[in-house]
């Protein structure tokens, strides 16, 4: 069961949705003018990294798997991680549309489409599915850190 669960994470845990939702955010930003904003650059940038991050660590993952190794306790942090970036990047994709963020469905953003709402809905369930991130954490916090329970 654990194998399975190390597995579930591992999925979750994968960089394709939150790239999605990060080409999303650029399409966005580039046609509304926003990248000449220094304080929203900022945080698209951090986005950027962060997504990088995510990708490697997901890369060591996919790389322990297929040398045959289990997946340990420590996938948890993967779940965390890519789940929480992707509300993030979600989270300023709407407030990149501004108005146009209230609508559903495809948007117009320089002759291109975009659905803005579709990556913030589905970022919510995934802090709970594969086990809720506060589950995550306290599995971190006893088999990888090794903290004391309360």
């Amino acid at each position: 069961a654990k194998a399975l669960l190390g597995f579930e994470r591992l999925n979750i845990g994968n960089p394709r949705r939150t790239r999605y939702a990060f080409t999303r955010l650029e399409k966005v930003a580039r046609s509304r003018g926003l990248m000449d904003d220094t304080a929203f650059a900022d945080k698209f940038d951090q986005l950027r990294l962060d997504l990088a991050d995510q990708s490697a660590l997901f890369s060591r993952y996919v790389e322990q798997v297929r040398r045959g190794e289990t997946l340990g306790p420590d996938v948890s942090i993967l779940k965390i991680y890519a789940m929480e970036l992707y509300q993030r990047i979600s989270e300023l994709l709407l407030e990149a549309a501004d108005e146009k963020a209230m609508y559903e469905g495809t948007v117009d953003f320089d002759g291109e489409g975009v659905d803005v709402l579709s990556p913030f809905y589905m970022s919510r369930p995934g802090t709970i599915y594969g086990g809720s991130n506060e589950i995550q954490r306290n599995i971190v916090a006893k088999d990888v850190l090794r903290l004391p329970a309360k």
